[in-house]
């Protein structure tokens, strides 16, 4: 039976607020925050110069994604995937946690991340440089009666799979009572 505290199967823990306050038609708010977000220490962010080829590429991928419609369809074979989380399933219960699928998509979503650099990154205009990011903080959508809010895994490859299901129960149900920290957005 797989262990359901190893890390290979599993680990982020912070929120970011996304929809406005008392919108009545529920549209995000895209206005920048008033206090800016913490960052990650500097020594976790490989910066890379962004010009010449690299550049024109990122330009004209930009100018693409709002000319042309994107639509990627896959269709995975998760047979191992049901089997691993039926025997995990039980382990979990017995500690009082409710193991669904999204542990595992996170788990395999940073692993596609190790794999390629280029998505966990961001593009620093003012410098000139792309920043790939060395950790991995990946945001779980949560519906609220006042909107939506993403409360954000923090170093999810650390984190085992029960780890994971912990706080992926934990953090939406406290958002919908409001009872976040404000570390948790």
């Amino acid at each position: 039976m797989p262990n359901i505290s190893d890390t290979r199967w599993s680990r982020p823990s912070r929120w970011q607020f996304a929809a406005a306050e008392g919108s009545e038609t529920g549209e995000v708010d895209t206005a920048e925050p008033a206090v800016e977000p913490a960052t990650d220490a500097e020594e976790d962010v490989e910066r890379i110069p962004y010009r010449g080829l690299r550049r024109t590429v990122g330009e004209r991928m930009s100018n693409a994604k709002f000319t042309a419609p994107h639509v990627i369809a896959h269709h995975p074979d998760v047979t191992e995937l049901v089997r691993v989380r039926a025997e995990l399933a039980q382990e979990a219960e017995e500690r009082g946690v409710r193991l669904t699928y999204m542990p595992f998509v996170l788990r395999a979503t940073v692993s596609a991340l190790r794999a390629n650099p280029n998505l966990n990154a961001e593009l620093d205009e003012e410098n000139q440089e792309i920043a790939r990011k060395q950790y991995y903080h990946i945001g779980v959508a949560t519906a609220t009666e006042e909107g939506l809010l993403v409360p954000v895994v923090e170093n999810m490859d650390e984190k085992s799979i029960l780890e994971l299901a912990t706080e992926i129960d934990d953090l939406p149900e406290r958002a919908r009572e409001r009872s976040l920290s404000s570390d948790e957005l």
